[in-house]
């Protein structure tokens, strides 16, 4: 069987060898490379740029098996190369050198670029030419077409952009063959080409694929405001090898502003998600019932916490629901157990419930104060009434300086007895308000573009309301036009978002985006966070990160927090001159306002899924200068402080990571909303009063088709108590 398989492998290897170019004959071994110098010379471009060689250029050389690099050791329109190749009867090569010179078919891979940039008179970067010698002698001639403009300075272009009325392909993928007077064959076609500057003076020359453009072209001119003009030429047009096509002079152009894309593109890395929401029952702990437990894998995927639980855990039918957690004793004398950690008020009374069925008096349960280590144990072997479902409840005082707690079942001894427990739950005394649970949830429109400006990667994106159907978005790493930016800003509308968001502007300057904020010498990003607007200021809360762990994209480290300021509808932003701590607990920080305050959620940098993780609460109010951190409260579990490092941690059970905090009129409820590592996906927490007691977590929406949701924004909150959200989708 062994040899089988290696001659079957060799097979193959025969057979992909024969279909590529320079086969070798069967097989037989090709000679060794060996020292060669070819004499080079460009064929003139009528009317073009000048087809001259440059020190530092490279040719590529394809013998009978591959493709060679060489290197010039003369420069103008004629040169030497010298490198390696395999002595063949004949030789194709390729000017520029190609970084991938894989052929295929007699074809290679090469990009006639989209987006294109160039000082006035030369070359094109994009330009490509091909020679063939049986010789040392190639005599080069571009196979690739030129576009020629001239474009007047006084008309302030940056931009142009070219494209087939009929889509024809100019630009893109394209695997172009060695072979003389031979089609090319486009792999990733674009039907248009832009030639982009800071300001574009002079004559320019823009490679592109030759095409006969049967319905003619269009060229659009953008200047430094963003204006733009637009000229239709619909007769036929052919654009040849080698030779040039004259655009004409750009003169007396007619500018337009606010000029709208007539085909948006979609705006990647961002979901739409409408929620809807019930009345519920308030309790303090995570999936009380169990329902959110995997009966094949309960140990993932849940609040809970199982320790030393292994084979003694199973999901069984439940009280109510379909399920409950029971323990198995499996070793006389062992103490088994689960827990849920919850955060809980100095000197609150709580009222704690579960029903529970057991076959065995030494099972336990109730809620540990961490700092006291008492036991506030409801049931043992005095309450034993033999199995069956029954309640047990018990009231608990928390003691001084105890701010957080775990709920948990356990039992030891009797080998072969179980407990099982369900619809746990946690309150405070004599708590009278309704909580609310997801009801539904419905997919939106994605965002799109109706700016010319594609965008086609970006990271985190945060989106909010700044009145009148307009919104601003902040990008982190954003790519647009090709160009990879640390920060930008759009402004976008919609007339109501289940329609779609369209971004009308990118902030600009020229052909660049304008960052909301530079980063520093030390830093290697500016990240949004959230934004509000107040007394006609719109403020964008941002962190700068200071470094990445390369092994964990969850783990990162920042140098400061604070706010930029747009007084003009987010055209321009001002730094704020207060920051909070790079180091502290609001570096990933969302706002939310009501009744004159300002409130934060604030979490510490980086993300972090954890049974056992902080978010912490400050607050200002709004006739204070809430961009200095001096100004805030902030809450300790306790009390409201005037210092940021006295904070304790608020919510638990819990992950660290970007955040939204919002209030929904409807239900009465603030809300915060953040990424679940450990339930994988969105989740919400509620609660009466920032300060108050908050829900155990409730899962908002799973990630959708493996994709992974972060960083939610709150777009609105309807009459009717349902929350628009715009998610990131992120690495």
């Amino acid at each position: 069987m062994k040899n089988n398989s290696i001659l079957l492998l060799c097979s193959l290897a025969a057979m992909f060898s024969a279909g590529c170019d320079g086969g070798n004959d069967g097989g037989a071994k090709l000679p060794d490379p060996v020292d060669m110098t070819f004499n080079a010379s460009l064929e003139a471009i009528t009317g073009g740029p000048d087809a001259t060689f440059a020190t530092g250029d490279a040719i590529t050389i394809y013998d009978q098996k591959s493709g060679n690099k060489f290197l010039i050791t003369g420069s103008g329109g004629n040169a030497t190369f010298s490198g390696q190749a395999i002595v063949s009867d004949s030789y194709s090569a390729v000017y520029p050198a190609l970084d991938n010179t894989f052929r295929y078919g007699g074809k290679f891979n090469a990009t006639i670029p989209t987006n294109q940039k160039q000082n006035a008179g030369a070359m094109p970067d994009g330009a490509i030419a091909i020679a063939h010698t049986s010789g040392t002698d190639l005599s080069f001639h571009y196979v690739t077409g030129f576009l020629k403009v001239n474009i007047p300075a006084d008309q302030d272009v940056v931009s142009i952009e070219v494209s087939s009325v009929g889509e024809e392909a100019i630009s893109g993928g394209a695997r172009i063959p060695l072979e003389e007077n031979s089609p090319i064959e486009m792999s990733a076609p674009s039907s248009r080409v832009t030639l982009s500057s800071d300001a574009l003076s002079g004559i320019y020359y823009i490679a592109v694929i030759p095409a006969t453009l049967s319905k003619g072209y269009s060229l659009t001119a953008v200047d430094e405001f963003s204006r733009r003009a637009s000229i239709t030429v619909e007769s036929e047009v052919s654009i040849e090898p080698g030779s040039v096509f004259d655009l004409g002079t750009l003169t007396n152009l007619q500018w337009s502003d606010d000029v709208e894309n007539p085909n948006p593109t979609l705006v990647p890395g961002v979901h739409m998600i409408k929620a809807g929401f019930d009345k519920a029952d308030f309790n303090m702990i995570s999936d009380g019932g169990f329902e959110n437990l995997d009966p094949n894998n309960p140990f993932t995927g849940t609040s809970w916490q199982f320790p030393d639980a292994a084979g003694v855990l199973s999901i069984v039918d439940g009280h109510t629901g379909n399920r409950a957690a029971r323990l198995d004793n499996a070793t006389p004398g062992i103490w088994y157990q689960l827990t849920q950690t919850i955060a809980l008020h100095e000197g609150s009374t709580y009222h704690y419930s579960a029903y529970i069925n057991r076959t065995t008096p030494h099972m336990y349960n109730g809620v540990v104060d961490y700092l006291s280590k008492f036991r506030n144990e409801i049931n043992g072997p005095s309450t034993y009434e033999g199995e069956g479902w029954k309640l047990y409840e018990n009231e608990f005082t928390v003691g001084a300086d105890d701010r957080w707690g775990d709920m948990f079942m356990g039992l030891w001894g009797d080998a072969g007895a179980y407990s099982i427990i369900d619809d746990v739950k946690i309150v405070p005394k004599d708590y009278s308000a309704s909580s609310i649970e997801t009801a539904s949830i419905a997919t939106l429109k994605q965002m799109n573009n109706k700016t010319f400006d594609e965008v086609t990667d970006a990271d985190k994106t945060v989106i909010f309301g700044i009145g009148g159907g307009k919104y601003v978005i902040a990008f982190s790493n954003v790519t647009v036009r090709g160009v990879v930016y640390d920060n930008a800003v759009a402004i976008a509308e919609a007339s109501s978002i289940a329609d779609g968001i369209s971004i009308r502007k990118l902030v600009k300057q020229g052909i660049k985006l304008v960052p909301f904020l530079e980063k520093a010498e030390n830093e290697i990003s500016v990240v949004p966070n959230s934004g509000f607007t107040y007394n006609g200021k719109i403020y964008l809360h941002y962190y700068a990160k200071s470094a990445q762990d390369a092994g964990n994209p969850d783990s990162w480290t920042a140098s400061r927090a604070g706010f930029v300021v747009s007084s003009d509808g987010g055209l321009t932003w001002t730094k704020c001159s207060g920051e909070w701590l790079g180091n502290g607990g609001y570096v990933e920080s969302s706002f939310c306002i009501k009744d004159g305050v300002l409130y934060m959620l604030g979490n510490a940098a980086g993300r972090e899924s954890s049974h056992f993780t902080t978010m912490r609460f400050a607050r200002v109010s709004l006739d204070k200068d809430f961009t200095n951190p001096e100004e805030w409260e902030y809450f300790n579990r306790i009390r409201w402080e005037k210092t940021e490092t006295a904070d304790l941690p608020v919510c638990l059970m819990g992950s660290r990571g970007e955040n939204a905090i919002v209030y929904n009129p409807k239900w009465n409820r603030f809300m915060i909303i953040y990424r679940s590592g450990i339930h994988g996906g969105l989740v919400f927490r509620d609660a009466e009063t920032i300060d108050g007691d908050w829900s155990g977590e409730k899962i908002l929406l799973k990630d959708p088709d493996g994709v992974k949701l972060y960083a939610p924004s709150v777009l609105e909150v309807t009459e009717d108590g349902d929350i628009d959200i715009a998610a990131s989708v992120l690495k």
